[in-house]
């Protein structure tokens, strides 16, 4: 019976079939590592911006909503009983109806 061949021997000869794609693979690891940190920026700018605009004596509420895509937030402004409907309905100080 013929010995079994080695997992990284037999991981290096799947890598050679992918070396056609390697550019593209290349190119979606990167977009996919600046995906993941254009969030973590996005977020750490959010709480800078809040940060100082508080720092500036101005009123600042910062509304975070974890079930809500981003896109649906701006939706929500039109929804008095949404996370950004409820805030502007507060800022006006008036209550859903």
């Amino acid at each position: 019976m013929p010995d079994a061949p080695r997992n990284s021997r037999t991981f290096i000869r799947l890598l050679g079939f992918l070396g056609s794609y390697r550019l593209s693979l290349a190119v979606s690891i990167v977009l996919a590592i600046g995906y993941q940190a254009a969030g973590l920026v996005a977020t750490y700018l959010t709480g800078s911006v809040a940060a100082a605009v508080k720092a500036a004596g101005k009123p600042v509420q910062v509304i975070e909503s974890p079930n809500y895509h981003h896109l649906e937030m701006a939706e929500s402004l039109g929804n008095p009983y949404g996370p950004n409907g409820r805030a502007a309905l507060a800022m006006m100080k008036l209550a859903p109806t």
